[in-house]
């Protein structure tokens, strides 16, 4: 979204690149490989094959899990940064680049400066706008609308049309999901794939999250009425972000003008 936004679009090159992932597999054999310029996986090469910071240039490159990158790797990293610009693997000229770097991670980073395993100079030339995203269990009224949105591209993905039983929806918002999205994501594929039929039954949620839904003389951390009122929520406001007026949003869900009309009153606070 914030390469999107931005001037970096007029260059639509956004690249992708998991530190970890990387550095675990290239740094223990010696290769010299940093998140920026990597032979073995960005194509950097003496016979002039483009790297990933010079493919991206004039656009965005995101850097994930950068708290797990090795400390020599850091330095590097830092010296790209500083200089816009790195000598590429087999290189005696360097190359000067513009783009703009997005990181992640989901350490604790000061917390990591202090035990000396993330460089502190690194930290605040990356840091000039940070975003902390609670985990989900501080942000439950986030659960369903990303559990329709993940079940909403398996069924893009796979031509189908399945949907989730109320009480399926209950079981998700009562786990704390220490995985947090990706946990979240891979559940929810995992039910897609294991109902035949088009209703996800809460006989498909795992054992370990069903075990956190409230016993029936127990009080609900959600009404039924309250997860039915946010399913219904998530798809008023997907459909008519797409659809724009009340006759396309009526049209695409099967129900009268004059009820889309009043539901796009309720949830998006439009007149239509």
């Amino acid at each position: 979204m914030v390469h999107s936004f931005s001037s970096f679009t007029l260059y639509p090159r956004y690249l992708f690149f998991n530190c970890f992932h990387h550095s675990a597999e290239y740094g223990s054999i010696g290769i010299p490989i940093t998140c920026c310029f990597i032979e073995a996986k960005t194509g950097a090469s003496s016979r002039g094959k483009k790297g990933l910071l010079e493919s991206a240039d004039k656009g965005t490159v995101f850097l994930d899990e950068i708290g797990d990158l090795p400390l020599n790797l850091q330095v590097k990293l830092l010296h790209a940064i500083e200089n816009k610009a790195f000598l590429p693997v087999g290189g005696t000229t360097p190359i000067h680049v513009d783009v703009r770097i997005i990181s992640a991670t989901n350490k604790d980073l000061k917390t990591a400066m202090a035990e000396k395993t993330f460089r502190e100079d690194l930290y605040w030339r990356i840091g000039s706008f940070i975003s902390y995203i609670p985990p989900l269990k501080e942000r439950k009224e986030d659960i369903i609308p990303l559990s329709l949105h993940f079940l909403k591209k398996q069924n893009l993905k796979y031509g189908t049309n399945k949907v989730f039983y109320p009480l399926t929806l209950l079981a998700l918002v009562n786990y704390d999901w220490p995985g947090n999205v990706r946990e979240l994501k891979n559940v929810i594929e995992r039910m897609y794939v294991l109902t035949t039929g088009s209703i996800i039954y809460e006989s498909k949620v795992p054992e370990e999250i069903r075990m956190h839904v409230p016993k029936t003389d127990e009080k609900f951390y959600y009404s039924y009425d309250q997860l039915l009122d946010q399913v219904q929520n998530y798809i008023i406001q997907d459909s008519y972000s797409r659809k724009k007026t009340s006759i396309a949003v009526a049209k695409e869900l099967g129900i009268s003008q004059s009820k889309a009309s009043r539901l796009i009153r309720k949830y998006c606070d439009k007149e239509d």
